[in-house]
C-alpha cells in the first residue's frame, strides 16, 4: 500500500495513529512516554500528568481516524489536534526548569500545531469543493 502524504485524508490518518501510539504508549508505559515527551517521570503525580496528556493525545488520534474513515468532519478533530498542540507549547514556554530536550520539544509542538491547522484548513477546503459540510445547503425541498 502506498501512503501518498499530498492527500490530505491520508496524512490526518498518518498523522491520528502517531498521535494514537504516542498517546498509549505515554498511558501505559509513562516513564517511557515522559522519556519522549522531556519529562522524568518519577513521583506519583508526574506519572498521572503524563498519563493524563496520553489519554488526551490517544482520544484525539482516535477521533482523527474515526472522523477519516467514516467521512464526518475529520478538520474538526485535526483543528483540536492543532489547539493542543499549541497549548503544549506555551505551556512549555511559560514552564520554569524544564530541559533542554523539554525546551525543543515545544518547537515540535509548534510545528506540530502549525501543520494540523493548516491540514485542517485543507480538509475544510476539500469538504466544501465536495459539497460536504462546508458547501451548499442540503435540498430541503418536500418529498
Amino acid at each position: 500500500m502506498t501512503i501518498d502524504l499530498r492527500d490530505p485524508r491520508q496524512l490526518t490518518r498518518v498523522l491520528a495513529r502517531g498521535r494514537l501510539i504516542m498517546g498509549l504508549t505515554a498511558v501505559v508505559l509513562p516513564r517511557l512516554g515522559g522519556s519522549l515527551l522531556g519529562v522524568t517521570p518519577r513521583s506519583g503525580p508526574a506519572r498521572f500528568y503524563v498519563r493524563a496528556a496520553g489519554i488526551r493525545d490517544a482520544l484525539i488520534g482516535l477521533g482523527m481516524e474515526m472522523s477519516v474513515r467514516e467521512g464526518r468532519y475529520p478538520q474538526g478533530w485535526v483543528g483540536i489536534a492543532g489547539v493542543a498542540d499549541a497549548g503544549d507549547a506555551l505551556a512549555a514556554l511559560v514552564t520554569r526548569g524544564l530541559t533542554t530536550r523539554g525546551r525543543m520539544l515545544s518547537l515540535f509542538a509548534t510545528g506540530s500545531a502549525a501543520v494540523h491547522l493548516q491540514l485542517a484548513r485543507q480538509l475544510d477546503e476539500l469538504d466544501t469543493a465536495e459539497g460536504g459540510l462546508g458547501g451548499a445547503p442540503p435540498d430541503m425541498s418536500p418529498i
